[in-house]
């Protein structure tokens, strides 16, 4: 587990190539080469954008159906990009990435999703910018502790995940209530490499000191 850790720390760097374009994500209007990784706030902004209109209809913003298209981004990005990942990195990619929910059937027909989306995202913007308010975070880590998250040991890195999450439900909470923060959690705990961190921290905690 410590190992996988140290390995999360150098995977950003090992898929890289010098093409412009290796995967497109219909979902969210979005393509990159190796070295840029889907973002789940591209497809929120996508939706939240057009929850006025006809453009998406209610089904599209169940967040299992959100979750659905964003790991399918997420498979695209890995399937193209395998060639140029070490095989560690692969595993991590394809065990800690968001999976690829059946939204059709966990989503409940005739539910009024799109209502419910505006109403959060009207209250919050915090779910449309949590890819930005992360990379803030790991700025600020640097700032406070003198070096990044990826330098810290799994103990640390997991209490600076924890101090991200509470900070950020806690915000939501207060200013939204229950249903929103709850909205956002089910988001934003398959953001990656949010996702990841999560899972590793589940199973640090469960294997104890």
């Amino acid at each position: 587990m410590l190992k996988l850790f140290f390995v999360i720390a150098t995977f950003m760097t090992l898929a890289q190539s010098q093409i412009a374009v290796e995967w497109i994500c219909k979902d969210t209007n979005s393509m990159g080469n190796c070295t840029t990784i889907p973002k789940l706030t591209d497809l929120l902004q996508i939706i939240s954008d057009n929850s006025d209109n006809y453009e998406f209809t209610d089904s599209h913003y169940c967040p299992f159906s959100i979750v659905e298209r964003y790991a399918k981004c997420m498979k695209s990005y890995v399937d193209s990009c395998k060639p140029y990942m070490v095989d560690e990195v692969q595993n991590i990619f394809l065990n800690y990435m968001p999976k690829i929910e059946d939204a059709e059937t966990l989503c409940t027909k005739g539910r009024a999703y799109k209502k419910e989306f505006r109403e959060h995202s009207t209250c919050t913007k915090a779910f449309l910018t949590a890819d930005d308010d992360w990379e803030q975070y790991l700025q600020i880590i640097i700032w406070k502790y003198g070096q990044s998250i990826d330098d810290m040991d799994a103990i640390q890195r997991c209490k600076m995940v924890s101090i991200f999450w509470q900070v950020t439900s806690t915000n939501i909470r207060k200013k939204c209530g229950a249903k929103t923060e709850k909205f956002s959690r089910q988001l934003l705990s398959n953001m990656w490499p949010l996702t990841l961190y999560t899972k590793l921290c589940s199973q640090v905690a469960a294997a104890g000191p």
